[in-house]
């Protein structure tokens, strides 16, 4: 006879006094809601974190109100950065309040409002950036310098280069300037960023920023400034001057981006498959192949796979398809090819892609089979859909519960059915509960 330890009994008991007077179990959503509202400090930046995994927004009025009336700058921060990370302009006023009355509030606080404002690409706090700006704050300077930035207004560019400019600005600042006058495409600053650029006495970072800048700029006078330092001695600098000329569509820019594919540093080679990507440069295909197949460096292969993706010419893809399926191919590299044509290519190369998965479905090839599966399971699209949706029925409980996260993940409400019948049938207890929590979400939203 099953014996129950004295704990387990007594819960067991009072579940079923709690049935028998009629009295439904909390549900998430309000054990949820009453943390928000009554739990301790580290409860409540602990769910917020959560949600913010989840991405679950349902609960941002709550939030905000704590934001408003929380006298605790470290849960303010992790609000802040909750709204952040989705990203959400719900607490743009609230943030900007912090960088205006910034004497009032801790200096974490006020960078923590800072950094929200830059990932909105807002313009609010512009005003309050300059005067830190004409004013030298130093404990602020550089975080107001990254969201004029972010902001993108090219009317910035003066002020930004008066600070550059300024007796006090150390080498840091300047860095952070170069970054932002490339952010806000400025033109004025173009004479500036090409002699730094060309200076082989100046730092490698500040070259490499303003090699950066140049490309987000995108004055075709630039190409032949970024080809020069494409030859560079210093591989980082020539890196940042290849991955510029990806900003560039033409035949001088393409064709020292198929050069760089040559370079005997990894840095740079990189960026040309990128530049290449960005650009579609079908004359590249050839090479490309050459770097998936032999290229030494992990980097450059995964660069290069993406690369032949972007350009999807009818060789590009087949080539793609052909090293996927090709089983002498490293395993890497067939996972990375196998993730893009799901998240890329057409129903040909997911019909492709889905019949490879299943072919590795026996015992034998299990372990690739289950690499294949983590693969798609990082895939937020609806291409993926038809491979999660053959784990559903996986003998692995870990596997079904991993694709019933990504439904949930990504609101898939076409599974809903699939996971009715999870709820309903599955023989695992933890599988069940997911599935319906999963349900519950998916019909709340």
């Amino acid at each position: 006879m099953r014996r129950y330890r004295p704990a387990l009994c007594i819960a067991l008991l009072a579940c079923a006094l709690s049935a028998s007077f009629g009295q439904e179990p909390e549900s998430q959503a309000q054990r949820r809601e009453a943390t928000l509202r009554y739990g301790i400090e580290t409860q409540v930046i602990e769910l917020i974190g959560a949600l913010r995994a989840e991405r679950d927004q349902d609960f941002d009025p709550l939030i905000l109100e704590l934001l408003s009336n929380s006298n605790s700058p470290k849960l303010r921060i992790a609000i802040l950065d909750y709204f952040a990370a989705l990203p959400s302009d719900k607490a743009e006023s609230q943030a900007l309040r912090f960088i205006e009355e910034r004497d009032n509030y801790q200096e974490a606080l006020v960078l923590s409002a800072f950094s929200y404002l830059a990932k909105l690409k807002s313009r609010s706090a512009l005003k309050a950036a300059y005067a830190i700006l004409r004013d030298e704050e130093r404990r602020y300077i550089q975080a107001a310098v990254k969201l004029i930035g972010a902001s993108a207004d090219p009317a910035s560019a003066d002020e930004l280069l008066a600070a550059y400019e300024a007796a006090e600005a150390g080498a840091a600042l300047k860095q952070e300037i170069i970054v932002a006058l490339g952010e806000i495409k400025a033109g004025s600053a173009l004479e500036l960023l090409s002699r730094i650029v060309e200076d082989e006495a100046a730092g490698k970072v500040d070259r490499m920023y303003a090699a950066t800048a140049l490309g987000r700029i995108g004055d075709k006078a630039s190409v032949a400034v970024l080809e020069r330092a494409s030859a560079t001695n210093d591989p980082n600098v020539r890196a940042s001057a290849v991955e510029a000329l990806g900003g560039f569509d033409t035949a001088n820019a393409r064709a020292a981006l198929v050069n760089a594919l040559r370079d005997a540093h990894v840095l740079p080679r990189a960026a040309a498959a990128r530049g290449i990507a960005k650009l579609g440069v079908e004359d590249a295909v050839p090479a490309l192949e050459f770097k998936v197949a032999y290229d030494p460096e992990r980097s450059v292969r995964e660069a290069s796979i993406d690369a032949l993706a972007a350009i999807g010419t009818k060789r590009a893809w087949d080539f793609l398809v052909g090293y996927a399926e090709d089983a002498k191919s490293p395993s890497q590299y067939r996972v990375k090819a196998f993730s893009v044509l799901i998240a890329k290519g057409g129903a040909a190369q997911r019909d492709a892609m889905l019949k490879l998965f299943l072919a590795n479905a026996g015992e034998k090839e299990r372990p690739f089979y289950l690499t294949l599966a983590r693969a798609f399971l990082l895939i937020d699209e609806e291409s993926a859909a038809p491979f999660v949706e053959k784990l559903y029925a996986d003998k692995d409980f870990s596997v079904r519960l991993s694709a019933i996260a990504w439904a949930e993940r990504t609101r898939y409400k076409a599974h809903i059915n699939e996971l009715r019948r999870i709820a309903e049938g599955d023989g695992t207890e933890a599988v069940k509960k997911r599935a319906l929590s999963a349900i519950e979400r998916l019909e709340r939203n």
